[in-house]
């Protein structure tokens, strides 16, 4: 009968795994009984590695989601403030296209049709603990949001994940066995007010942990 591999794939379990082998590989009755002798410290020094190393790794995540997200905030408020300016701007009789385009705050004409739309991932990034950065399309301000559908490599029925109201999102997954990598595709639908609109995107493919 096989066994499964005694290292965790799960981090937070893989470092209590390598805590406990740190502390027990450095009693000699353990390390002698496993042939490693004096060996049994240099096990403990690099068990002791990788606790440290997935600890560093949660907490560089951390602070990078919180950078992200504060970042988002700024981004968010900024453009809260600049696009009521500009409208108002261009209530005015002075704001001539030619000051617009000097400002870039013109805009460019598209041909937006809600039931042809196609939605457009643009890129997708997996920062860690089944959280998902997401950058997509929003058809030149046409569309108030995307849904995110996600299944798993293989299945057939898709589940929507949430709703993005910028570009990039950060959007958590729920995996199947928490912190054990899975093959999932991704796709995603525009959105105006309430109602999803256009087609959707094409499926990208990603690996999620």
């Amino acid at each position: 009968m096989s066994r499964q591999d005694y290292v965790p794939r799960d981090e937070s379990t893989l470092a209590q795994w390598a805590d406990n082998l740190a502390t027990t590989a450095n009693m000699s009755t353990n390390a002698n009984a496993m042939g490693w002798g004096s060996s049994g410290s240099n096990v403990a020094t690099a068990a002791s590695a990788i606790a440290t190393a997935v600890h560093s790794k949660d907490v560089a995540r951390q602070a990078y989601l919180a950078t992200v997200a504060a970042q988002d905030t700024i981004i968010g408020n900024s453009l809260g403030f600049i696009r009521p300016m500009v409208a108002q701007g261009k209530t005015l009789p002075t704001a001539t296209e030619a000051i617009q385009q000097t400002l870039g705050v013109w805009g460019t004409e598209i041909d937006f049709d809600a039931q042809t739309y196609k939605a457009v991932i643009r890129a997708v990034l997996a920062v860690g603990n089944g959280t998902l950065q997401i950058k997509f399309a929003k058809a030149l301000g046409e569309l108030d949001a995307v849904n995110l559908y996600s299944r798993k490599v293989g299945a057939t029925t898709w589940t929507m994940v949430c709703t993005m109201v910028r570009s990039p999102f950060l959007c958590h997954v729920n995996l199947t066995t928490p912190g054990q990598p899975e093959n999932l595709e991704l796709r995603v639908r525009g959105v105006v007010g309430n109602d999803e609109v256009g087609l959707f995107s094409d499926v990208v493919a990603v690996t999620v942990s």
